[in-house]
């Protein structure tokens, strides 16, 4: 970062600015599938870099990087370009990483991630603590690089006046990290919290020594085969249930006919009965009480 700090002196100083024309903004984005994205903007703002009567192609130049540190970024996979928008004018640095774990340790760990002097590799931000159903990954990202800034001195200026003028310019500069989420966030320690949006400000907090917060993780395997087994427990169990009945079913059916057949038979040997019982009763009504007498 003390390169960046003696371009930003330099800038300051060629300026003689009274008002802050510097911004330094770092950007975590987190997709849904967990890939990152990890953009810098390091630049000044064009109406203060006019009003103290600087030029902004000129300052364009100063900030230009030569072919050997272009190839530097180029190695470490960070992308280098122009930053130039209605304010703002300098140089953007981009670097994606296919997933989290790219950035992630299982054992306490902190980074610096800084896009702007190559501090990207072996990096470990993330600690992540698996779980059955979701992994937690917490992040503990060094603000170093942003306090620096946010905090730096002239250091040899001997001309009062200017040091005033680059102490005021760096109190009302724009030095901040972004994080942009698409997945759950927990206990994050930033300065506002708008949406999926956090933000830490060190213009206006500039004692924390870590960006902390924490994401939430889900394991679609363990998520996936649980559903499974629970849908094919589900089945054995409605098919198991379902043949008890259907059995119940088969038994009641089978003990209706039954009863119907035996009800039949009663009736049927009741008719054949019938006749000859008729016949053996005496003419005046006597029951068959008296059969053994006739």
């Amino acid at each position: 970062m003390k390169k960046y700090i003696k371009l930003f002196l330099a800038v300051i100083t060629t300026l003689v600015l009274s008002t802050g024309c510097v911004k330094y903004e770092s950007t975590m984005t987190i997709n849904k599938d967990f890939s990152l994205k990890y953009a810098t903007i390091v630049g000044y703002k064009k109406a203060d870099i006019i009003s103290a009567g600087g030029d902004i192609d000129s300052t364009k130049q100063e900030q230009q990087l030569d072919e050997d540190e272009k190839k530097e970024y180029t190695k470490l996979g960070i992308n280098v370009d122009e930053y130039d928008d209605d304010e703002i004018i300098g140089m953007k640095l981009v670097k994606k990483f296919d997933s989290i774990d790219d950035l992630t340790n299982e054992i306490d760990t902190s980074c610096e991630l800084d896009l702007y002097n190559k501090k990207v590799e072996n990096q470990y931000c993330f600690k992540r603590t698996k779980g059955f159903f979701f992994d937690k990954y917490q992040a503990k990202i060094s603000t170093e690089a942003f306090k620096s800034l946010s905090s730096a001195e002239p250091g040899s200026e001997d001309n009062e006046e200017l040091t005033n003028s680059i102490n005021a310019a760096m109190k009302s500069a724009t030095i901040r990290f972004i994080l942009k989420s698409d997945v759950k966030i927990d206990n994050a320690n930033a300065t506002t919290i708008e949406d999926n949006t956090y933000t830490w400000d060190f213009m206006k907090d500039d004692k924390l020594e870590y960006i902390e917060f924490e994401v939430t993780r889900p394991n679609y395997l363990v998520i996936g085969i649980s559903i499974a087994a629970g849908i094919l427990i589900l089945i054995l169990l409605i098919g198991i249930i379902g043949g008890f009945i259907l059995k119940n079913k088969e038994n009641k059916k089978k003990q209706d006919i039954q009863d119907n057949l035996t009800t039949i038979n009663n009736e049927q040997v009741q008719e054949a009965v019938n006749p000859v019982v008729n016949a053996l009763l005496s003419p005046d009504g006597n029951d068959l009480n008296n059969l053994e007498n006739k």
